[in-house]
């Protein structure tokens, strides 16, 4: 079974700033933007999180991904998987992060272990994919 699901996100030019940032700041994005592009030649920037809808990282990583796909960098997003049961725990564990109680009962030890063994697949699928040298940003916090 494959765990792990790429968001297809197409490239954005930096040139979509003109208008918002002066020339002078524009250029400078594009030469610094440049400079990195050079330092990370052959590395994959991955981004890994829980959902590509819906929240404010999927918000995000929509045009994150898109400008530096734009920009030239070799970046890709990765989305999890698992049964409906793993991601009730996610959101039990991101209201408890956020200090809400959510229905009040604590993680037993069936929801521990469903919660490891579905991110335990999708981190070896991960393996599969990243070599030496990229980079990983894992974006949801639970």
């Amino acid at each position: 079974m494959a765990y792990l699901n790429e968001v297809q996100t197409p490239p954005m030019r930096l040139e979509s700033f003109r208008g918002v940032v002066s020339k002078r700041q524009l250029e400078q994005l594009i030469v610094r933007a440049d400079e990195l592009k050079a330092q990370l030649a052959g590395k994959v920037v991955w981004n890994v999180s829980s959902t590509a809808a819906g929240g404010g990282v999927a918000e995000m990583l929509h045009r994150l991904i898109g400008y530096a796909r734009g920009a030239g960098f070799d970046s890709r997003w990765l989305v999890l998987s698992g049964a409906p049961a793993f991601f009730r725990i996610t959101k039990r564990l991101h209201n408890a992060l956020h200090g809400e109680a959510g229905d009040g009962t604590p993680l037993d030890e069936h929801a521990h272990e469903q919660y490891l063994t579905t991110l335990r697949a999708n981190g070896e699928e991960l393996r599969q994919h990243v070599r030496r040298g990229d980079i990983v940003f894992l974006h949801d916090p639970q």
